[in-house]
């Protein structure tokens, strides 16, 4: 999941901005829709194996580097440079209140429900909260932007010229370099939470949760 967001994040920049941010991101949380249906049939018909994991996986991190990129600047096309700070930090706080809801929510259901009936209900609600997102994207409206004018000839040296702004700007290379720090550092541990809340905590799908929600 990780490796393929990070491999195709450098062009989910180019390439946002030179789509419709909302038509792009709608279709994006199309696509999530598919994917959590893709999971509810396999958890339901008890399918779940490495391969399609594996493949769903892939398509989850490339799915979230457009989401995650696509959610950010489409902040700027729906209030005024003045407002820009609140509409930060609300976006943050919905965020940051649903990993908290979120995991609480999917481990109670998985402790409650027999089966696989817990995994099925989980990918199903989350499934409707895309529906709910597509509604919401489909009844905004947005303050018109200017279209970006491309100099460079090639994508290679979009990414080149960018990079160099970026070597050559103190406060976006600060910038980027706590948010790599932090996603090499807070991300890559969450990877063992499911081993922490079985074997050391011995605990279940409910420890998991509060695990991931704190």
């Amino acid at each position: 999941n990780q490796a393929a967001a990070f491999a195709v994040s450098p062009w989910v920049g180019l390439a946002i901005e030179r789509w419709d941010r909302r038509k792009t991101l709608i279709w994006v949380e199309w696509l999530g829709v598919i994917q959590a249906l893709v999971l509810a049939l396999l958890a339901y018909f008890n399918l779940v194996t490495m391969g399609p994991m594996a493949a769903l996986a892939i398509g989850g991190g490339v799915i979230a580097s457009f989401e995650i990129t696509l959610r950010h600047t489409f902040s700027v096309d729906l209030v005024d440079r003045k407002d820009f700070g609140s509409a930060i930090a609300l976006n943050s706080m919905i965020i940051n209140a649903s990993r908290i809801v979120g995991p609480a929510l999917g481990g109670t259901l998985l402790a409650v429900l027999p089966g696989t009936q817990g995994e099925t209900l989980c990918f199903l609600l989350n499934a409707v909260s895309y529906l709910a997102v597509i509604g919401s994207l489909t009844l905004m409206r947005t303050i018109p932007v200017s279209s970006v004018v491309f100099q460079a000839p090639s994508v290679g040296e979009l990414l080149g010229d960018t990079l160099k702004h970026v070597l050559k700007t103190p406060r976006i290379r600060r910038l980027i370099g706590l948010a790599s720090y932090m996603s090499f550092t807070v991300i890559p541990p969450m990877i063992a939470y499911p081993v922490l809340a079985k074997v050391t905590l011995s605990g279940d799908s409910r420890t998991l949760a509060w695990l991931s929600g704190v």
